[in-house]
């Protein structure tokens, strides 16, 4: 219990350091796949999401390719990191390539050793594999942050809340493209009606050091066709100012893929999502 006071306490000290501001200077920030944001959780030793995006923005509409394999490092740690390769409708023509990695570590500080309940320690960093040309998507800028995550899944109702604060190695405070140290906090409420489909609404709220602030709203449909497979449509929208979001609207379809787990000698292989420790988004 110590160890859990001592991460919240950090985790409120680090959103504390970062959210003061001596003048009202807005940033814009990057695109961070937040359909993505909250992981699945399951039994799976491995997964693979393999997704395409479409976004709508105020200039430069974008489609997008994205995949991401997750692995179980331990019993209480998982790792995770995710590709990006986004299309950009430009005047004048179309601009391709890769944008940033961003790569997600998580421990189980409290909870239960399925991973459905309980407080969980998080780190984050975005790994510049692309050129800043590729704004919002890539920035030659290595971020990293850290923060946590409580949720209660529960047969019906899914709750998961976190806050996580990020530094950004490069940041920039003037013109169009500004990059800044940011704070980003939460939501994500699911009801599964039915073992084979669910609903998830998910709400972010992203404060800039400097004043600016971005909102973002995600409605995600969730089907199982099977323990190892799971279809996810996800709309939503920013609505932050012009100035500050990183996209007016966006739709993304995802395919989930899980390894199941490994079973010991003489042991039954671990239930799959769809058989206590289902997966959620």
């Amino acid at each position: 219990m110590v160890n859990v006071r001592h991460a919240l306490a950090a985790a409120l000290i680090a959103a504390l350091v970062i959210l003061p501001a001596p003048s009202p200077v807005r940033g814009t920030g990057l695109y961070s796949n937040l359909p993505w944001w909250f992981a699945p959780v399951d039994t799976a030793r491995a997964r693979i999401l393999a997704g395409q995006t479409w976004i709508r923005t105020e200039q430069d509409d974008a489609s997008m390719l994205t995949f991401e394999t997750g692995i179980r490092t331990g019993s209480r740690t998982s790792v995770r990191i995710q590709l990006m390769y986004p299309v950009i409708r430009r005047a004048g023509g179309f601009e391709h390539g890769f944008g940033d990695a961003l790569l997600f570590g998580e421990v189980r500080a409290a909870g239960d050793t399925l991973g459905r309940s309980g407080l969980f320690l998080q780190g984050v960093a975005r790994i510049p594999s692309g050129s800043d040309a590729m704004w919002p998507y890539s920035l030659e800028s290595l971020d990293g942050g850290a923060g946590f995550e409580a949720r209660r899944l529960s047969d019906l109702f899914d709750i998961r809340l976190s806050a996580t604060g990020v530094l950004a190695g490069r940041r920039i405070r003037d013109g169009d493209h500004r990059h800044e140290n940011y704070a980003l906090f939460a939501a994500a409420l699911g009801i599964r009606p039915m073992e084979a489909a669910g609903v998830t609404l998910s709400a972010f709220s992203q404060v800039f050091r400097g004043g600016g602030y971005r909102e973002v709203y995600l409605l995600e449909l969730v089907v199982s066709p099977s323990r190892q497979f799971d279809l996810r449509l996800s709309g939503g929208l920013d609505s932050g100012d012009a100035a500050e979001r990183v996209f007016n609207s966006i739709v993304q379809l995802t395919v989930v893929f899980r390894f199941p787990p490994v079973a010991g000698p003489g042991q039954a292989p671990e239930p799959g999502p769809n058989e206590g420790s289902r997966a959620v988004p």
